[in-house]
């Protein structure tokens, strides 16, 4: 017996240990082909005016940063399947002792629609101040980028950028515990609610053992059956915080995935020619950057021939430098065409 019980209990010691392992395999290993594959769509894209439009950037940092709860997925909904499985289990056996008590498990999806309210809030709040978490990122790699990090010393600027950092992650755990907060009371009154109903619903039984109606095993099977009720009501309220989280973060990753498919280059690329035998032509051209009302560049056109030198001159912000951007194909135009030998710039790989 003593074998027996020791032998259990290094199975069972075994089992933990190796279930954690496998786990923080699992989630690493998703939170790296996440990263990965973010960095392949960012990379994927032609232009670069996805880096200047902060909705954007603001999405792929929250992709970024759900990369890592996306990569349990699969092992979540493997517990929440068994959670609500555990629930038929047992509202069957509530069944077999009246007919109505099976529907205390479907009350309890009354606390578990707040707990996804409850998720849901707290998910918009962190979405609607993801900059600063750019922000937090961008005061970390100031400080500690070799290139910059002699300036930040040498000027005594270290509390400046702690200073900022702090605030923007401040005021974001702020607004997203108010949003909790908020969530927070009709979530609480669910909770109250079903335990009415529970009360309720011992009430009645005791009611009927009174009168003779039940025996005295119903009530004894309904007490002891009222913590596996508790922990139904607990693995619905999770498992629908986990649906809502989950769905919102592959909303985000579809959004990206579809500015990612929209911005890509053509599907028939054609191979940039050796040289140019006609012209770089740009015609009817304008171009406001990403965020910008104001045109740096309004109808231009302009011929370059092949073997000759053009000089571009004028002052500060003129659009010489967002000339050669749109001719280098960091940008796209906002209107008109730019083409090389007649053939579309934007068709050129």
């Amino acid at each position: 017996g003593l074998i027996l019980a020791a032998v259990a209990i290094a199975v069972g010691a075994l089992h933990s240990g190796s279930s954690t392992l496998v786990w923080s395999f699992v989630r690493d290993l998703g939170d790296r082909y996440g990263r990965h594959k973010i960095m392949q769509l960012i990379a994927g894209i032609p232009t670069i005016s996805h880096h200047e439009r902060p909705e954007i950037a603001d999405r792929v940092a929250l992709v970024k940063a759900d990369s890592r709860r996306l990569a349990v997925t699969g092992q979540l909904t493997a517990v929440n399947v068994a959670s609500v499985a555990g629930g038929v289990t047992i509202a069957v056996d509530l069944g077999s002792i009246l007919w109505w008590l099976p529907l205390l498990v479907l009350a309890a999806f009354v606390p578990a629609w707040a707990s996804g309210r409850r998720a849901r809030a707290r998910s918009s709040a962190e979405q609607d101040h993801a900059h600063a978490v750019r922000t937090g990122d961008r005061m970390l790699e100031l400080a500690r980028d070799p290139g910059t990090g002699i300036e930040v010393r040498c000027s005594g600027a270290a509390a400046a950028l702690v200073e900022v950092a702090d605030s923007a992650l401040l005021a974001r755990e702020r607004a997203v515990v108010a949003a909790g907060r908020r969530a927070r009371t009709q979530d609480v009154a669910a909770r109250l609610l079903w335990i009415v109903l529970l009360a309720v619903s011992l009430g009645a039984v005791f009611y009927q053992v009174r009168r003779g109606t039940q025996p005295v095993g119903a009530l004894l099977v309904l007490v002891l059956l009222v913590p596996q009720i508790e922990s139904v009501v607990t693995g619905l309220s999770a498992t629908t915080h986990f649906l809502v989280e989950t769905s919102q973060q592959l909303d985000r990753l579809d959004a990206l995935l579809e500015y990612a498919a929209g911005a890509a280059g053509p599907l028939d690329p054609l191979p940039v020619p050796a040289q140019i035998c006609d012209a770089l032509a740009m015609t009817n051209v304008s171009f406001s950057y990403p965020g910008s009302k104001r045109a740096a560049l309004r109808d231009v056109t302009l011929s370059l021939k092949p073997g000759t030198t053009v000089a571009i001159v004028g002052q500060n912000g003129a659009g010489k430098s967002t000339l050669v951007k749109l001719l280098a194909k960091l940008y796209e135009p906002s209107d008109g065409s730019i083409e090389v030998d007649g053939v579309p710039l934007s068709r050129l790989d």
